[in-house]
């Protein structure tokens, strides 16, 4: 066998070392976590000001949009759906046709 184990026996640590390590780490932990925290409260406040801004806007054109839909729905009811049935029956008719020349060949 060569001169190095392959399975070495554990060194022991100073348990004054194990202590500051610990403490550290602790400390980090919460340092992070409250550096965490400041960061989120910060951002969700400037996000919020965003998304009031935007839902400001979002119902200006919600209106106008509600507004168009109205006027789209009323002048179908005034005569577009017959407009739209032709348009279908010419599609119906022109399909006909191709598929008639394509079984031809």
């Amino acid at each position: 066998m060569s001169a190095v184990e392959l399975n070495p026996r554990p060194v022991r640590v100073s348990p004054l070392i194990k202590e500051s390590v610990a403490g550290y780490l602790a400390f980090s932990r919460w340092t992070l976590l409250t550096a965490g925290i400041m960061y989120g409260l910060f951002y969700q406040n400037r996000f919020s000001k965003k998304e009031a801004a935007f839902q400001e806007v979002e119902m200006k054109r919600k209106a106008i949009r509600d507004k168009q839909l109205a006027e789209e729905k009323k002048r179908l009811a005034e005569g577009g759906y017959f407009r739209l049935f032709c348009i279908f029956i010419i599609i119906i008719i022109s399909r006909d046709k191709c598929q008639k020349s394509v079984l031809q060949r």
